[in-house]
């Protein structure tokens, strides 16, 4: 076979499999679509939960919450990060795994606060997690940016599976 009927199948192959795909009404996205960010400060009580629209916090809000018990801290990273350390009373809901007829996702409150972090302000996964949070109805879901890894950096309360600190 010539080179050039190899690229001709590819080619071919490639644009088949484009216009199926957004000719499909279960096609995937092309592109992601873009995240808008809302920090605390600017969100107005009862605003629009857009779900493209992600509300967040910084490492002071996050503590005075956390001091109040005026919400439930989420660990959007895996079981295994999760284990090693995370945010002291913070449950563990992994977003690479997320199914909202777990367990853990059916006795959420939808009405509570919550906090969904991850390693820091450069992970996505809170930011994904949250999104499916607000799209099941979820009203006050937040992302605490600085994460797990400013969270202890800052000397606040940590605990793992194996000490339980």
């Amino acid at each position: 076979m010539s080179f050039k009927k190899l690229l001709i199948i590819i080619v071919s192959s490639a644009a088949l499999s484009f216009l199926y795909n957004s000719l499909s009404s279960g096609g995937l996205p092309l592109s992601r679509p873009e995240i808008k960010i809302e920090f605390e400060e600017n969100i107005s009580k009862g605003s629009d939960n857009n779900s493209n629209v992600i509300k967040a916090i910084a490492l002071e809000e996050a503590v005075r919450i956390f001091n109040n018990e005026h919400a439930v801290f989420i660990d959007a990273r895996d079981q295994w990060d999760y284990a090693e350390g995370h945010i002291a009373g913070a449950i563990n809901i992994p977003e690479f795994s997320f199914d909202y007829k777990s367990p853990e996702v059916i006795s959420l409150n939808k009405d509570a606060t919550y906090i969904v972090y991850c390693d820091g302000d450069d992970c996505d996964v809170s930011k994904r997690l949250t999104m499916q949070l607000q799209r099941m109805g979820f009203k006050e879901v937040y992302v605490y940016f600085g994460g797990y890894n400013e969270w202890q950096d800052n000397g606040y309360p940590v605990e793992s599976e194996e000490t339980n600190e």
